[in-house]
């Protein structure tokens, strides 16, 4: 079996979570990195930009099925309509 893994996806931690969410969807295995989270575990702060924290990664054997889904994630259409509005 290949062990071997591969970057996706690095942002946020929220993309982060959505994407991993989108990977557990259609049955391919993930792993998150949150290099923030990890380095205040380890008692110091990384030397990092806020808002790419995180990393998410697949086998690779899984990564061209991976990629195929974030580049279409990426080119959905958003539509404000379907967005659920709290009533006032």
């Amino acid at each position: 079996m290949d062990d071997k893994i591969t970057e996706v996806f690095m942002g946020n931690a929220v993309e982060a979570e959505f994407i991993a969410k989108v990977l557990e969807d259609n049955n391919i295995e993930y792993l998150i990195r949150d290099l923030e989270r990890e380095s205040r575990i380890a008692g110091w702060v990384a030397d990092i930009i806020p808002l790419e924290t995180c990393k998410v990664f697949v086998f690779e054997k899984d990564y061209d099925r991976a990629m195929a889904l974030l580049k279409e994630i990426e080119n959905a259409p958003f539509d404000e309509s379907e967005m659920e509005t709290e009533e006032q």
